[in-house]
């Protein structure tokens, strides 16, 4: 019999349906990276240095729309934790399992859609909240798979302290 949590719904529909949260919001971002990239006529790889340089020649709306953008997914990552989970706890598996899905995602789209990155050490670049970054892809990956795993467990663990 599957496990529920209290209000009817089984912990099998929340990672569900937080996976495919994850799954949509993975497949956005690359997409815009794509968007991105191709506004800024560059291809990936994208050093911190060349994503520096185009955006000096970029529009000017571009770097606060990027930095909107990214400032929109923490909310929309944050409200449907908030939304999933009825604990602290189970909001932070939530929010920490969504989040690892959705960066795992974001690779996988773009090997699908434009084959890169070809390897793990390439090293992916772009412009966030805090500004321009660069960072290897089996770093994110790697913190990918750890918020997938710290996710599920806190998942775990909340639902054994409401039963």
């Amino acid at each position: 019999m599957a496990s529920r949590r209290p209000g009817g719904r089984t912990h099998g529909a929340l990672v569900a349906g937080l996976s495919a949260f994850g799954i949509a919001l993975g497949h956005l971002q690359a997409v815009l990276a794509l968007y991105g990239w191709r506004l800024l006529d560059l291809a990936p790889p994208v050093e911190a240095e060349g994503m520096t340089a185009a955006l000096g020649h970029a529009p000017t709306w571009l770097a606060p729309a990027a930095q909107g953008s990214q400032i929109a997914l923490g909310v929309a990552l944050l409200s449907g934790a908030w939304l999933a989970g009825r604990s602290p706890a189970e909001r932070l598996g939530a929010l920490a399992y969504a989040t690892g899905v959705m960066l795992a995602v974001r690779y996988m789209a773009l090997v699908v859609l434009i084959g890169w990155p070809e390897t793990l050490q390439a090293v992916d670049g772009g412009f966030g909240p805090l500004g321009v970054y660069a960072i290897k892809v089996w770093v994110v990956l790697a913190v990918a798979c750890a918020a997938v795993a710290v996710g599920l467990g806190l998942l775990i663990f909340a639902r054994r302290s409401t039963i």
